[in-house]
């Protein structure tokens, strides 16, 4: 496994031990897949 997915699982692993205090059954989107979603927008950002 190469460095980038390493990493990117260890902050995934970290982002699944936050608590949700959402109503489960309002919810599509688990908390961890909200999270990486925004880390992702942050890693690979768009020079414009």
């Amino acid at each position: 496994m190469n460095f980038q997915k390493q990493i990117i699982n260890l902050i995934a692993k970290e982002f699944e031990k936050l608590t949700d205090s959402r109503d489960k059954e309002k919810s599509t989107y688990t908390m961890s897949d909200i999270e990486l979603s925004a880390f992702a927008m942050y890693y690979f950002q768009n020079p414009s």
